[in-house]
């Protein structure tokens, strides 16, 4: 097919621009902070709780949307897909991100907005909350039961209330 285009398409080119577009967006724009998310991070930094992201995200792209969103101070590691062998739903980035603050995976909370994510943080054996975003949740993760919320603010209310007692 390309043979057809040949002298009319730049490919080079076309590739080119795609890719600063491309840039321009992933490296210059926040991650959207969801409602709830600065009071959740802030109350488990003032219990010293250690936080990390576990995310299928390219290193560089996660560090700049959390960088850009304000948010990288919370955390004490980020753990991304390029570092395991096996992607979400395998929990193998789950149990490397809490190795890596030396908390066994059963003593961690996990929240997530994907299907696969959950899966993956239930199967590492965490405490999960799915706080559904773009996708909803489907049957075969509603069948694990995880702790299902509307936002952020819902769980750091939850846990706040439960700490309180």
């Amino acid at each position: 097919m390309g043979a057809a285009y040949e002298g009319i398409i730049d490919y080079q080119t076309i590739n080119e621009e795609w890719r600063k577009h491309y840039n321009d967006v992933v490296f210059h724009q926040a991650i959207p902070k969801k409602h709830g998310v600065v009071e959740l991070l802030d109350w488990l930094k003032s219990l010293n709780i250690p936080l990390a992201v576990a995310t299928s995200t390219h290193r560089e792209v996660a560090e700049s949307k959390l960088r850009l969103a304000g948010l990288d101070r919370y955390f004490d590691n980020i753990t991304t897909g390029c570092e395991v062998t096996r992607g979400k739903p395998d929990p193998e980035i789950y149990h490397l991100a809490a190795q890596r603050l030396g908390v066994p995976s059963e003593h961690c909370l996990a929240f997530e907005d994907s299907n696969n994510g959950v899966k993956a943080a239930m199967a590492a054996s965490m405490n999960t909350y799915q706080i559904p975003d773009l996708v909803a949740p489907c049957d075969d993760v509603k069948a694990l039961n995880p702790n299902t919320r509307q936002s952020l603010m819902e769980v750091y209310v939850e846990l706040s209330n439960q700490n309180d007692k």
